[in-house]
Formats: C-alpha cells, sequence, structure tokens
C-alpha cells in the first residue's frame, strides 16, 4: 500500500512542478517581459495584464506540488518490519525496561 502510494504522489508531485513550470515559463514569463518592455519604452499600453496573481498563484501550486513530491520521497516503499517481527521487537524492548522491577499487585 504504502509503495502504491508513494509512486502515485512521486508522479503527480513531479508532473505538477513540470506542469507549472512550462506554465511560468510560457504563460507568466510573457505577460513580464511585455511589462518590462513597456517600461522600458516609456510608452502607455493599454492591453497590459498584471502577472503579479498569476505569479502568486503559480508559486502556491508549485509549493503544493513540491510538499507531495516531498512526501512521495520520504513515504517509505516497504515496512521495515513484518508483524511477527514486529511484535518480537516490542515483547524484547518490554521485557528488558521491566527487568529488576517489582511488579505491582
Amino acid at each position: 500500500m504504502l509503495k502504491v502510494l508513494k509512486r502515485v504522489l512521486l508522479i503527480i508531485g513531479l508532473v505538477a512542478i513540470v506542469g507549472l513550470a512550462l506554465y511560468f515559463f510560457f504563460v507568466v514569463w510573457q505577460d513580464v517581459r511585455n511589462l518590462w518592455a513597456v517600461a522600458v519604452s516609456n510608452q502607455s499600453a493599454t492591453q497590459l495584464s498584471n502577472p503579479r496573481w498569476k505569479i502568486l498563484v503559480t508559486t502556491g501550486l508549485t509549493l503544493v506540488a513540491g510538499v507531495i513530491l516531498g512526501l512521495g520521497i520520504a513515504f517509505p516503499s516497504k515496512r521495515r518490519y513484518d508483524e511477527a517481527e514486529l511484535d518480537k521487537r516490542v515483547a524484547k524492548q518490554l521485557e528488558e525496561t521491566t527487568q529488576g522491577t517489582v511488579p505491582l499487585r
């Protein structure tokens, strides 16, 4: 189950980051370049759009995609111990911590 979840999160995160990077460079960056060209030429243009919201939304979505990708990287691909071995380890640790103590009655 964790292996499938890990792969799904990795794929979603990678696709989202690549898609948002492409969106930023082809759509948002074009708006910024147009705005810069008008500012440098000291002329007014009526067809300019403010790219601030596109940049903020792209940044926020990229942050979310990065968190999803990070979760996909951090998830283990398999369990460290199976149920029987985990029970043995817990019993051993419980035995070690209770040695030398007086049982409660």
